[in-house]
């Protein structure tokens, strides 16, 4: 049950009226000041009227109050709280909640609290509770008792309560020890505590505390672990030690088990949760940590700790999805992480992992900006760069397969990276996407030139002049093409070498003709009419060599007209090579003429 406000205020007050009320004669001189015990309500069985849980606290409360001195104990019960309040909030008739119970006890400055139940029936009065510390929850000591009549249980009940407390001094004593970081002087008192009560839960509570801060060995702290579990299977202390323990000694299961029973003591409690899933992941029990923290965010979304701590474990455990998600939330809400360098370096890492490696590299390219000190991001930046220059056009052409803008790209890349066939066909791909792509025929007659088809590559330049392309352009690239394949032929002194150097000059040149392209071609030309004249009178087969013989005179004319237009271009070369036209064609003239009507050669 929730306290209304009015009450929550008043509670405040009243812990302030309380707080300057004199202490008792005498206190001075003992070790510890007296202690406050707020007895509650009993909460009756089903069936039963409510006046018998009255009764059983009012039995209980009375005959505490008789049995502790009254120096060491105070008993307070709802009746003294509710002198402290004006606004008379609290109800004798209401059974309150063990929250409102201790919120009750906090502010009516009590150090302990009692609560219960009581069962009637078969000629007995049961009795069950808890005694707790207001200062620290974590743990519980049982009280149990029975008897014929409410007075008999109660009597047996309030013994049991009085003989716990003989513990109390001896853990106070213990705490402070730990306070002082003492965890063996701490030991020590908690012993005794526990020599004073033999079923002692608060002693013992802390007693594995100072063994655990003390370094105990892990099994001596399972052991005592386990001995206060037996007395209330839900101490968080406890809890925490036996997990502790039995991640020391490597049973990793076990201890995964005792770390989420430890959080399932208070799950609306996002530090206990965040200490609880820290516990887990520090003993590899990441999987489980997991599990725990997606219902502890999916039960507190505003807690950033716990949003924080959902995308370290998703992070560690390689959830890349949950990773991703819970980052990207926090990114946007959490200025922490905001101005985290590791946490963009490790969101980037999370969205290439994840696949989506856009906004890796956006992510990346921010935190440049963001951190432009920090060598890691910058580091990071460029290998997530490089890292999509190769990834990126793939997965473009997998998504668009007939773009044309993307076959280009990868048409490029492939020339670069010398996979000439590649980029052959992705230069068709793209032209078959878009026959109008700029200059996209001189780019599949570059790449039919580079895996050494010339004469494809001349057609291919020959369809982009039909289409339309930039006549300079194919000139250029026809004239280029053509140098290339001169200087080959230049090696091999092939015939037909230079005659395909000669296509691509003829196709220059009646393209856009100029002195470089016509003196291009006449040298082409006297090669080929060089070769050819050379060739025909070797030839047994007359008809060959009347052919090779007709061509050379082509080729002289050819070579005549070319170095007279182009000599401006080179006039000392265009001499010594229009002087060699002049000693061929007579030569040629010769060959051609003993030909007569000589038939010509098969193709």
């Amino acid at each position: 049950m929730r306290l209304p406000r009015a009450t929550v205020r008043a509670l405040a007050v009243a812990g302030a009226l309380l707080a300057s009320r004199p202490a008792h004669v005498g206190a001075q001189t003992r070790e510890f000041t007296r202690q406050g015990l707020y007895v509650a309500t009993f909460v009756p069985d089903a069936g039963a009227n409510l006046k018998l849980g009255r009764e059983a606290a009012s039995e209980v409360r009375d005959r505490i109050g008789r049995l502790v001195r009254g120096r060491d104990a105070e008993i307070i019960d709802l009746g003294d709280a509710r002198r402290l309040f004006p606004d008379r909030t609290f109800s004798l008739d209401t059974i309150y909640t063990v929250g409102v119970v201790e919120t009750i006890a906090r502010h009516s400055r009590a150090d302990e609290y009692l609560t219960g139940r009581v069962a009637q029936g078969g000629g007995a009065v049961r009795l069950t509770g808890e005694l707790r510390l207001v200062r620290d929850r974590g743990t519980r000591q049982p009280i149990t008792a029975s008897g014929p009549r409410v007075e008999a249980a109660a009597e047996e009940f309030a013994r049991a309560v009085a003989a716990a407390r003989a513990q109390l001094i001896h853990q106070r004593r213990c705490a402070n020890a730990l306070a002082q970081n003492r965890p063996s002087v701490a030991v020590e008192a908690a012993r005794a505590g526990i020599h004073a009560f033999g079923r002692a839960a608060f002693a013992r509570a802390c007693l594995v505390t100072a063994m655990r801060l003390g370094g105990a060995p892990a099994g001596d702290l399972l052991g005592e672990s386990r001995a206060l579990l037996d007395i209330d299977s839900l101490s968080r202390q406890g809890l925490e030690a036996a997990a502790r323990a039995l991640d020391a000694l490597g049973r990793r299961d076990e201890a995964a088990g005792m770390w989420v029973r430890l959080i399932a003591t208070d799950s609306l409690s996002p530090s206990l949760i965040v200490h609880g899933v820290l516990g887990l992941l520090e003993g590899g029990n990441a999987r489980r940590a997991e599990t725990v923290i997606a219902a502890a965010a999916a039960e507190h979304r505003d807690v950033l700790e716990i949003q924080r701590l959902r995308w370290r474990v998703a992070f560690e455990n390689r959830n890349w999805p949950r990773a991703v998600e819970t980052g990207e939330m926090l990114l946007a809400r959490d200025t922490a992480s905001a101005r985290d360098s590791t946490f963009h370096l490790r969101l980037a890492v999370a969205h290439r992992a994840n696949g989506t490696m856009v906004r890796a590299v956006e992510l990346s390219a921010r935190a440049v900006s963001l951190f432009p000190q920090d060598g890691r991001i910058y580091a990071q930046y460029v290998d997530l760069v490089r890292a999509e220059s190769d990834s990126a056009l793939p997965r473009g052409l997998a998504q668009f397969p007939k773009s044309a803008e993307l076959n280009t790209l990868a048409a490029r890349e492939a020339r670069a990276k010398g996979r000439l066939a590649d980029a052959a066909e992705a230069t068709r791909r793209a032209l078959e996407a878009d026959s109008a792509l700029p200059q996209g025929l001189l780019a599949l007659a570059q790449a039919e030139f580079d895996l050494g088809r010339p004469d494809s590559a001349l057609a291919a330049v020959g369809r982009a002049l039909a289409r339309g392309e930039d006549s300079t352009l194919v000139a250029q690239f026809a004239l280029a093409k053509g140098n290339a394949l001169l200087r080959a032929a230049g090696q091999t002194k092939a015939r037909g070498d230079y005659a395909r150097a000669l296509r691509f000059f003829e196709l220059a040149d009646t393209t856009r003709g100029s002195p470089q392209a016509k003196f291009l071609r006449g040298t082409a030309a006297l090669q080929v009419a060089s070769a050819a004249l050379r060739e025909a009178p070797l030839e047994k087969d007359r008809a060959l060599s009347c052919a090779l013989a007709r061509e050379g005179a082509a080729s002289v004319a050819v070579a005549r007209a070319g170095l007279t237009a182009g000599q401006e271009l080179a006039p000392d070369a265009a001499r010594q090579y229009l002087e060699y036209v002049g000693q061929l064609e007579p030569f040629a003239q010769r060959l051609v003429g003993g030909c007569g009507d000589a038939p010509a050669a098969a193709p």
